[in-house]
């Protein structure tokens, strides 16, 4: 009995050294996942409220707004303030008193642009830290996944609207390639200005879902 003692003794203390170095280890990657949502969070408001913006620009340039695009973009701004200027926000708030038919004799209206030259969009935090994606859950995981990959895909869309922007200026072009040119300048906008809203959109969920999650 008296060689069974220390032998327990000792067990013990190795159990809880054990589970000790466990709960530290945990404590410690908990740490990290709230440290790094904290921050992708953060990041992704940011980049939500830049989005918002860019459908504004997007939609009354080479769209025409209407009660649904004022709706979401009046509810976003609100939630996601910074982008869109205080006459704006108020701007949309009479519009969104008007009737249909009015809202859409207004936006007739509206001079239309012929081109924008447009910033590319950047996650640096994100992807200086893809790695630690890992201390999300999988459907987090593939949430941020997505936005990412929009990103790229907004960016590219840029690059082509950028290089039909400056060949917009060409002179050499004949004017059928010009009408071309424009027409193809005109949709790549359009597509740019549903993948914002697309994205904003998913940013805003994975916002909540992170915050939401312990």
């Amino acid at each position: 009995m008296k060689i069974l003692v220390p032998i327990i003794y000792t067990a013990f203390g190795w159990l809880l050294g054990f589970f000790g170095t466990l709960l530290q280890r945990w404590l410690e990657k908990k740490r990290l996942r709230e440290e790094f949502k904290k921050t992708l969070s953060t990041e992704l408001k940011e980049m939500t409220t830049r989005l918002v913006g860019s459908y504004f620009q997007l939609i009354d340039a080479f769209v025409g707004l209407n009660r649904d695009d004022l709706t979401w973009l009046y509810s976003m701004s609100s939630a996601f303030p910074g982008e869109l200027s205080e006459e704006t926000f108020k701007t949309m708030e009479g519009l969104l008193k008007l009737r249909d038919d009015e809202l859409a004799k207004i936006a007739a209206l509206r001079k239309k642009t012929e081109s924008l030259f447009l910033k590319k969009y950047n996650l640096p935090f994100l992807e200086e830290s893809i790695t630690s994606l890992t201390l999300l859950d999988s459907s987090l995981q593939t949430s941020v996944l997505a936005i990412r990959r929009n990103i790229v895909w907004l960016n590219e869309a840029i690059d082509r609207c950028n290089f039909f922007y400056e060949k917009s200026f060409d002179q050499s072009l004949s004017g059928e390639n010009h009408l071309i040119m424009r027409a193809n300048m005109k949709e790549e906008y359009k597509r740019m200005a549903q993948s914002c809203r697309k994205t904003a959109d998913l940013c805003s969920k994975t916002i909540s879902d992170m915050e939401s999650s312990q």
